[in-house]
Protein backbone atom coordinates (compact mmCIF):
# COMPACT_ATOMS: atom_id res chain seq x y z
CA UNK A 1 0.00 0.00 0.00
CA UNK A 2 1.65 3.27 -1.12
CA UNK A 3 0.38 6.82 -0.92
CA UNK A 4 -0.27 8.81 -4.06
CA UNK A 5 0.80 12.40 -5.17
CA UNK A 6 -2.84 13.56 -4.46
CA UNK A 7 -2.34 12.41 -0.83
CA UNK A 8 -4.74 9.21 -1.33
CA UNK A 9 -3.27 5.73 0.07
CA UNK A 10 -3.54 3.22 -3.08
CA UNK A 11 -3.21 -0.87 -2.54
CA UNK A 12 -1.22 -2.87 -5.21
CA UNK A 13 -1.75 -6.14 -5.96
CA UNK A 14 1.17 -8.24 -7.34
CA UNK A 15 0.35 -11.33 -9.19
CA UNK A 16 1.41 -13.80 -11.44
CA UNK A 17 -0.87 -15.33 -13.94
CA UNK A 18 -1.10 -18.32 -12.11
CA UNK A 19 -1.61 -16.46 -8.82
CA UNK A 20 -4.61 -14.15 -10.31
CA UNK A 21 -6.53 -17.85 -11.71
CA UNK A 22 -6.00 -19.61 -7.96
CA UNK A 23 -7.33 -15.72 -6.56
CA UNK A 24 -10.22 -15.41 -9.34
CA UNK A 25 -11.41 -18.68 -9.68
CA UNK A 26 -10.66 -21.26 -7.09
CA UNK A 27 -7.34 -23.68 -6.11
CA UNK A 28 -8.96 -26.24 -8.63
CA UNK A 29 -9.68 -24.05 -11.56
CA UNK A 30 -5.63 -23.81 -12.32
CA UNK A 31 -4.82 -27.11 -11.01
CA UNK A 32 -2.46 -28.19 -14.14
CA UNK A 33 -1.75 -25.80 -16.92
CA UNK A 34 -2.59 -26.23 -20.40
CA UNK A 35 0.88 -25.92 -21.86
CA UNK A 36 1.60 -29.08 -19.90
CA UNK A 37 4.43 -27.63 -17.75
CA UNK A 38 5.24 -29.56 -14.87
CA UNK A 39 5.00 -27.33 -11.49
CA UNK A 40 4.83 -28.43 -8.07
CA UNK A 41 1.38 -27.55 -6.47
CA UNK A 42 0.07 -27.80 -2.93
CA UNK A 43 -2.62 -29.39 -5.60
CA UNK A 44 -0.57 -32.23 -7.10
CA UNK A 45 0.64 -33.11 -3.23
CA UNK A 46 -2.85 -33.58 -2.30
CA UNK A 47 -3.63 -35.92 -5.08
CA UNK A 48 -0.78 -37.78 -4.97
CA UNK A 49 -1.57 -39.09 -1.16
CA UNK A 50 -5.14 -39.77 -2.50
CA UNK A 51 -3.65 -42.14 -5.55
CA UNK A 52 -1.69 -43.81 -2.99
CA UNK A 53 -4.26 -44.45 -0.32
CA UNK A 54 -6.73 -45.45 -2.63
CA UNK A 55 -3.91 -48.11 -3.89
CA UNK A 56 -3.55 -49.46 -0.77
CA UNK A 57 -4.35 -53.62 -0.67
CA UNK A 58 -6.18 -53.29 2.65
CA UNK A 59 -8.06 -50.38 1.51
CA UNK A 60 -12.01 -50.51 2.80
CA UNK A 61 -13.80 -48.15 0.62
CA UNK A 62 -16.29 -47.15 3.54
CA UNK A 63 -14.56 -46.75 6.17
CA UNK A 64 -12.07 -44.05 3.55
CA UNK A 65 -14.90 -42.48 2.47
CA UNK A 66 -15.69 -42.19 6.50
CA UNK A 67 -12.26 -40.79 7.32
CA UNK A 68 -11.75 -38.61 3.78
CA UNK A 69 -15.05 -36.62 4.44
CA UNK A 70 -13.90 -35.27 7.47
CA UNK A 71 -10.95 -33.08 5.74
CA UNK A 72 -13.15 -32.11 2.89
CA UNK A 73 -14.07 -28.76 4.27
CA UNK A 74 -11.87 -28.28 7.45
CA UNK A 75 -9.82 -25.16 8.01
CA UNK A 76 -6.18 -24.66 7.81
CA UNK A 77 -2.88 -24.68 9.76
CA UNK A 78 0.28 -24.44 8.19
CA UNK A 79 3.65 -25.74 10.25
CA UNK A 80 7.27 -25.89 9.61
CA UNK A 81 9.45 -28.91 9.59
CA UNK A 82 13.28 -28.14 10.87
CA UNK A 83 14.51 -27.83 7.94
CA UNK A 84 11.58 -24.87 6.87
CA UNK A 85 9.81 -26.53 4.59
CA UNK A 86 5.95 -25.43 5.20
CA UNK A 87 3.50 -28.01 5.83
CA UNK A 88 -0.65 -27.76 5.77
CA UNK A 89 -2.76 -29.64 7.73
CA UNK A 90 -6.66 -29.55 8.76
CA UNK A 91 -7.27 -27.17 12.09
CA UNK A 92 -7.25 -29.92 15.08
CA UNK A 93 -3.87 -31.89 14.11
CA UNK A 94 -1.62 -33.30 16.37
CA UNK A 95 1.84 -34.33 16.40
CA UNK A 96 0.67 -37.76 15.09
CA UNK A 97 -1.08 -36.49 12.03
CA UNK A 98 1.94 -34.45 11.27
CA UNK A 99 4.01 -37.56 11.44
CA UNK A 100 2.01 -39.48 9.23
CA UNK A 101 1.96 -36.33 6.44
CA UNK A 102 5.88 -36.42 6.38
CA UNK A 103 5.92 -40.56 5.41
CA UNK A 104 3.87 -43.36 6.46
CA UNK A 105 6.60 -45.20 8.14
CA UNK A 106 7.77 -42.51 10.41
CA UNK A 107 3.96 -42.08 11.71
CA UNK A 108 4.31 -45.54 12.61
CA UNK A 109 7.45 -45.11 14.51
CA UNK A 110 6.93 -41.86 16.31
CA UNK A 111 6.86 -41.52 19.71
CA UNK A 112 6.84 -38.21 20.21
CA UNK A 113 7.62 -34.67 19.41
CA UNK A 114 9.13 -31.49 19.70
CA UNK A 115 6.94 -28.00 19.16
CA UNK A 116 8.91 -24.87 19.00
CA UNK A 117 12.00 -27.15 20.79
CA UNK A 118 9.51 -28.37 23.70
CA UNK A 119 9.05 -31.92 24.09
CA UNK A 120 5.51 -33.00 23.42
CA UNK A 121 3.44 -36.30 23.75
CA UNK A 122 2.22 -37.39 19.91
CA UNK A 123 -1.60 -36.06 20.93
CA UNK A 124 -0.18 -32.40 21.33
CA UNK A 125 -2.39 -30.12 19.14
CA UNK A 126 -0.71 -27.63 16.69
CA UNK A 127 -1.58 -24.42 15.34
CA UNK A 128 -0.15 -22.38 12.78
CA UNK A 129 3.77 -21.67 12.72
CA UNK A 130 4.70 -23.88 14.86
CA UNK A 131 7.95 -25.86 13.88
CA UNK A 132 7.82 -29.90 14.73
CA UNK A 133 10.44 -32.33 15.08
CA UNK A 134 9.40 -35.61 14.68
CA UNK A 135 11.15 -38.33 17.54
CA UNK A 136 10.97 -41.74 16.36
CA UNK A 137 11.92 -45.35 17.59
CA UNK A 138 12.30 -48.47 15.52
CA UNK A 139 10.69 -50.44 18.52
CA UNK A 140 6.98 -48.31 18.56
CA UNK A 141 4.45 -49.71 16.32
CA UNK A 142 1.27 -47.95 15.77
CA UNK A 143 -1.86 -48.27 18.53
CA UNK A 144 -5.31 -48.85 19.00
CA UNK A 145 -5.68 -45.56 21.04
CA UNK A 146 -4.36 -43.45 18.38
CA UNK A 147 -7.38 -43.15 16.77
CA UNK A 148 -8.83 -41.31 19.52
CA UNK A 149 -6.61 -38.21 18.67
CA UNK A 150 -5.80 -38.20 14.68
CA UNK A 151 -8.16 -36.17 12.67
CA UNK A 152 -5.99 -36.60 8.99
CA UNK A 153 -7.88 -39.18 6.82
CA UNK A 154 -4.10 -39.70 5.97
CA UNK A 155 -3.39 -40.84 9.51
CA UNK A 156 -6.56 -42.34 10.19
CA UNK A 157 -6.40 -44.63 7.21
CA UNK A 158 -2.56 -45.81 7.84
CA UNK A 159 -3.14 -46.49 11.26
CA UNK A 160 -6.28 -48.97 10.43
CA UNK A 161 -4.28 -50.61 8.36
CA UNK A 162 -1.07 -50.87 10.76
CA UNK A 163 -3.88 -52.10 12.83
CA UNK A 164 -5.27 -54.53 10.90
CA UNK A 165 -2.01 -56.30 10.04
CA UNK A 166 -1.21 -56.73 13.69
CA UNK A 167 -4.83 -58.57 14.29
CA UNK A 168 -3.91 -60.84 11.37
CA UNK A 169 -0.56 -61.77 13.27
CA UNK A 170 -2.08 -62.81 16.21
CA UNK A 171 -5.37 -64.68 14.62
CA UNK A 172 -4.50 -68.40 14.72
CA UNK A 173 -3.15 -67.97 18.32
CA UNK A 174 -6.21 -66.05 19.57
CA UNK A 175 -8.38 -68.86 17.70
CA UNK A 176 -6.20 -71.28 19.44
CA UNK A 177 -6.77 -69.91 22.54
CA UNK A 178 -10.30 -69.86 22.37
CA UNK A 179 -10.69 -73.25 21.08
CA UNK A 180 -8.84 -74.26 24.59
CA UNK A 181 -11.53 -72.05 26.73
CA UNK A 182 -14.51 -73.87 25.07
CA UNK A 183 -12.66 -77.58 25.45
CA UNK A 184 -11.94 -76.63 29.38
CA UNK A 185 -15.38 -76.40 29.65
CA UNK A 186 -16.68 -79.40 27.66
CA UNK A 187 -18.09 -77.28 24.43
CA UNK A 188 -17.26 -78.03 21.10
CA UNK A 189 -15.81 -75.46 19.33
CA UNK A 190 -17.14 -74.73 15.66
CA UNK A 191 -16.71 -71.49 13.28
CA UNK A 192 -20.52 -70.79 14.08
CA UNK A 193 -19.68 -70.90 17.97
CA UNK A 194 -17.07 -68.33 17.53
CA UNK A 195 -19.32 -66.23 15.40
CA UNK A 196 -21.72 -66.20 18.17
CA UNK A 197 -19.20 -65.34 20.84
CA UNK A 198 -18.03 -62.69 18.65
CA UNK A 199 -21.70 -61.68 18.64
CA UNK A 200 -21.86 -61.57 22.85
CA UNK A 201 -18.71 -59.64 23.05
CA UNK A 202 -19.98 -57.17 20.63
CA UNK A 203 -17.11 -57.03 17.60
CA UNK A 204 -17.34 -56.45 14.29
CA UNK A 205 -14.09 -58.19 13.58
CA UNK A 206 -12.74 -61.15 14.05
CA UNK A 207 -9.37 -60.87 13.78
CA UNK A 208 -9.59 -58.01 16.41
CA UNK A 209 -11.26 -60.62 18.81
CA UNK A 210 -8.99 -63.10 18.64
CA UNK A 211 -6.06 -59.95 18.89
CA UNK A 212 -7.14 -59.06 22.05
CA UNK A 213 -7.71 -63.05 23.47
CA UNK A 214 -4.22 -63.00 23.11
CA UNK A 215 -2.90 -59.81 24.85
CA UNK A 216 -5.22 -60.90 28.05
CA UNK A 217 -8.30 -58.34 27.05
CA UNK A 218 -10.86 -61.17 27.28
CA UNK A 219 -10.38 -63.63 30.48
CA UNK A 220 -11.79 -66.97 30.73
CA UNK A 221 -14.50 -65.57 32.89
CA UNK A 222 -16.21 -64.26 29.75
CA UNK A 223 -16.42 -67.08 28.13
CA UNK A 224 -17.99 -68.90 30.90
CA UNK A 225 -20.64 -66.45 31.02
CA UNK A 226 -21.54 -66.82 27.69
CA UNK A 227 -21.43 -70.31 27.46
CA UNK A 228 -24.43 -70.06 30.83
CA UNK A 229 -26.96 -68.10 29.18
CA UNK A 230 -28.73 -71.21 28.36
CA UNK A 231 -31.97 -71.52 30.63
CA UNK A 232 -31.38 -75.16 31.93
CA UNK A 233 -27.34 -75.42 31.52
CA UNK A 234 -27.75 -76.52 28.22
CA UNK A 235 -25.48 -74.19 26.55
CA UNK A 236 -26.04 -76.27 22.90
CA UNK A 237 -29.76 -75.46 22.81
CA UNK A 238 -28.45 -71.91 23.33
CA UNK A 239 -26.64 -71.88 19.95
CA UNK A 240 -29.52 -73.74 18.46
CA UNK A 241 -32.45 -71.87 19.56
CA UNK A 242 -31.49 -68.50 20.57
CA UNK A 243 -35.02 -66.85 20.85
CA UNK A 244 -36.33 -70.21 22.82
CA UNK A 245 -38.52 -69.24 26.02
CA UNK A 246 -38.65 -70.74 29.38
CA UNK A 247 -42.41 -71.56 30.36
CA UNK A 248 -42.14 -71.47 33.98
CA UNK A 249 -40.31 -69.86 37.05
CA UNK A 250 -41.06 -72.39 39.71
CA UNK A 251 -37.09 -72.16 40.01
CA UNK A 252 -37.82 -68.64 41.62
CA UNK A 253 -38.40 -68.44 45.44
CA UNK A 254 -42.02 -67.95 46.94
CA UNK A 255 -40.77 -64.61 48.29
CA UNK A 256 -39.66 -63.17 45.24
CA UNK A 257 -43.18 -63.93 43.77
CA UNK A 258 -44.58 -62.69 46.23
CA UNK A 259 -42.92 -59.33 46.13
CA UNK A 260 -43.24 -58.98 42.71
CA UNK A 261 -46.94 -60.00 43.01
CA UNK A 262 -47.35 -56.51 45.17
CA UNK A 263 -45.26 -54.62 42.69
CA UNK A 264 -44.98 -56.65 39.18
CA UNK A 265 -43.83 -54.32 37.31
CA UNK A 266 -40.93 -53.01 39.24
CA UNK A 267 -38.20 -54.41 41.59
CA UNK A 268 -37.44 -52.40 44.02
CA UNK A 269 -33.30 -52.84 44.63
CA UNK A 270 -31.98 -51.86 48.69
CA UNK A 271 -28.94 -53.29 50.49
CA UNK A 272 -31.27 -55.37 52.31
CA UNK A 273 -30.71 -59.10 50.43
CA UNK A 274 -32.77 -60.84 53.01
CA UNK A 275 -36.23 -59.60 51.53
CA UNK A 276 -35.09 -59.72 47.86
CA UNK A 277 -32.51 -61.96 46.99
CA UNK A 278 -30.63 -60.60 43.91
CA UNK A 279 -26.80 -60.05 43.12
CA UNK A 280 -25.00 -56.94 41.72
CA UNK A 281 -23.55 -58.72 38.19
CA UNK A 282 -19.82 -57.99 38.02
CA UNK A 283 -19.87 -57.99 34.17
CA UNK A 284 -21.11 -53.95 34.19
CA UNK A 285 -21.07 -52.92 38.08
CA UNK A 286 -24.19 -51.21 38.14
CA UNK A 287 -24.60 -48.20 40.87
CA UNK A 288 -27.86 -46.16 42.28
CA UNK A 289 -28.56 -44.03 39.64
CA UNK A 290 -27.70 -46.47 36.48
CA UNK A 291 -30.86 -47.53 34.68
CA UNK A 292 -30.77 -51.33 35.41
CA UNK A 293 -32.97 -54.38 34.85
CA UNK A 294 -33.07 -57.95 36.51
CA UNK A 295 -32.65 -61.10 35.05
CA UNK A 296 -33.47 -64.24 36.73
CA UNK A 297 -31.28 -67.07 36.07
CA UNK A 298 -31.79 -70.80 36.46
CA UNK A 299 -31.61 -70.86 40.26
CA UNK A 300 -33.98 -68.28 40.70
CA UNK A 301 -31.53 -65.45 41.83
CA UNK A 302 -32.00 -61.97 40.18
CA UNK A 303 -28.42 -60.36 38.25
CA UNK A 304 -28.90 -56.59 38.55
CA UNK A 305 -27.07 -55.15 35.24
CA UNK A 306 -27.38 -51.86 33.43
CA UNK A 307 -29.45 -51.53 30.39
CA UNK A 308 -27.07 -50.90 27.99
CA UNK A 309 -24.96 -53.80 29.47
CA UNK A 310 -24.36 -56.49 26.51
CA UNK A 311 -24.87 -59.49 28.60
CA UNK A 312 -28.42 -57.96 29.75
CA UNK A 313 -29.15 -57.12 25.97
CA UNK A 314 -28.36 -60.32 25.23
CA UNK A 315 -30.44 -61.73 27.81
CA UNK A 316 -33.14 -59.95 26.86
CA UNK A 317 -32.89 -61.38 23.11
CA UNK A 318 -32.79 -65.09 24.16
CA UNK A 319 -34.93 -65.12 27.42
CA UNK A 320 -37.50 -62.04 27.40
CA UNK A 321 -39.74 -63.95 29.53
CA UNK A 322 -36.97 -64.05 32.50
CA UNK A 323 -36.35 -60.43 32.27
CA UNK A 324 -37.46 -57.91 35.53
CA UNK A 325 -38.26 -54.22 35.95
CA UNK A 326 -35.83 -52.97 38.35
CA UNK A 327 -34.96 -49.47 40.06
CA UNK A 328 -32.77 -48.13 42.49
CA UNK A 329 -34.21 -47.04 46.24
CA UNK A 330 -33.40 -43.68 46.89
CA UNK A 331 -31.31 -42.21 49.48
CA UNK A 332 -28.91 -45.25 49.66
CA UNK A 333 -25.84 -44.28 51.80
CA UNK A 334 -24.23 -47.93 50.32
CA UNK A 335 -21.07 -47.88 48.63
CA UNK A 336 -21.32 -49.34 45.05
CA UNK A 337 -18.14 -51.04 43.49
CA UNK A 338 -17.71 -49.31 40.23
CA UNK A 339 -14.64 -48.31 38.15
CA UNK A 340 -13.12 -44.90 36.23
CA UNK A 341 -9.91 -44.91 33.23
CA UNK A 342 -8.01 -41.96 33.54
CA UNK A 343 -5.41 -40.88 30.66
CA UNK A 344 -3.18 -38.00 30.72
CA UNK A 345 0.59 -36.52 30.87
CA UNK A 346 3.04 -37.80 33.54
CA UNK A 347 3.65 -35.18 35.54
CA UNK A 348 5.74 -35.71 39.01
CA UNK A 349 2.77 -35.37 41.77
CA UNK A 350 -0.08 -36.78 39.67
CA UNK A 351 -0.74 -39.61 41.80
CA UNK A 352 -1.19 -37.54 44.51
CA UNK A 353 -3.56 -35.19 42.85
CA UNK A 354 -5.75 -37.88 42.11
CA UNK A 355 -5.68 -39.68 45.68
CA UNK A 356 -6.38 -35.92 47.29
CA UNK A 357 -9.11 -35.64 45.11
CA UNK A 358 -11.06 -38.82 45.90
CA UNK A 359 -9.96 -39.17 49.61
CA UNK A 360 -10.16 -35.06 50.70
CA UNK A 361 -12.57 -33.78 48.60
CA UNK A 362 -14.80 -36.68 48.50
CA UNK A 363 -14.30 -39.24 51.25
CA UNK A 364 -14.37 -42.22 48.50
CA UNK A 365 -12.39 -45.44 49.15
CA UNK A 366 -10.70 -47.29 46.58
CA UNK A 367 -10.18 -51.13 45.93
CA UNK A 368 -7.44 -50.45 43.52
CA UNK A 369 -5.31 -48.34 41.84
CA UNK A 370 -3.45 -49.47 38.65
CA UNK A 371 -1.34 -46.88 37.00
CA UNK A 372 1.05 -47.33 33.73
CA UNK A 373 3.12 -44.51 32.19
CA UNK A 374 5.10 -44.96 29.23
CA UNK A 375 6.70 -42.22 26.96
CA UNK A 376 5.73 -39.83 29.02
CA UNK A 377 1.52 -40.39 29.06
CA UNK A 378 0.17 -42.13 32.02
CA UNK A 379 -2.81 -44.51 32.02
CA UNK A 380 -4.26 -44.88 35.12
CA UNK A 381 -7.21 -47.76 36.06
CA UNK A 382 -9.23 -46.94 39.19
CA UNK A 383 -11.92 -49.14 41.24
CA UNK A 384 -13.61 -47.40 44.15
CA UNK A 385 -16.73 -47.75 46.23
CA UNK A 386 -19.67 -45.04 45.18
CA UNK A 387 -22.92 -44.38 46.31
CA UNK A 388 -24.49 -42.99 43.05
CA UNK A 389 -24.11 -41.68 39.34
CA UNK A 390 -24.10 -38.30 40.45
CA UNK A 391 -21.50 -38.91 43.13
CA UNK A 392 -19.82 -40.19 40.32
CA UNK A 393 -19.96 -37.47 37.82
CA UNK A 394 -18.91 -35.23 40.31
CA UNK A 395 -16.03 -37.06 40.71
CA UNK A 396 -15.42 -37.24 37.52
CA UNK A 397 -15.55 -33.61 36.54
CA UNK A 398 -13.34 -32.76 39.79
CA UNK A 399 -10.61 -35.02 38.67
CA UNK A 400 -10.87 -33.93 34.80
CA UNK A 401 -10.05 -30.19 36.06
CA UNK A 402 -6.50 -31.38 36.67
CA UNK A 403 -4.63 -29.98 33.41
CA UNK A 404 -2.51 -33.07 33.25
CA UNK A 405 -6.01 -35.29 32.24
CA UNK A 406 -6.42 -35.28 29.06
CA UNK A 407 -9.45 -37.86 28.82
CA UNK A 408 -11.40 -39.85 31.42
CA UNK A 409 -14.51 -42.56 31.31
CA UNK A 410 -16.46 -44.78 33.51
CA UNK A 411 -15.04 -48.22 33.35
CA UNK A 412 -18.57 -50.42 31.83
CA UNK A 413 -16.47 -53.86 32.89
CA UNK A 414 -15.13 -55.24 35.94
CA UNK A 415 -11.24 -55.49 35.96
CA UNK A 416 -11.41 -57.71 38.73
Amino acid sequence: TVMSRSGKWVEVQIRTTRMNEIAEKGYAAHWKYKDGADRDTGLDEWMSKIREMLQSEDSDALNFLDDFKLNLFSDEIFVYTPQGDLKSLPAGSTVLDFSYNIHSQIGNQAIGGKVNHDLVPLSHKLFSGDQVEVIVSKKQHPRENWLDFVVTARAKHRIKAALKDEYKKHAEEGKHLLQKYFEQLKIEFTEGVAARFMEFMRYTSQNKMYYDLVKGNILPQKVKAFTQLSPKGNWLSFISRPFSRSKSHSSVSPDIVEKMNEKPETLVLSDNIEDIRYVISECCNPIPGDDVLGFMNKRGRILIHRTNCPVAIQSMTSHGNRIIKAKWRTNESIGFLTGIKLKGVDKKGLVKQISEVIYDKHGLGIRSFNLNTHEGITEASIMLYIQNTETLNQLMANLKKIPEIQKISRIDRSIG
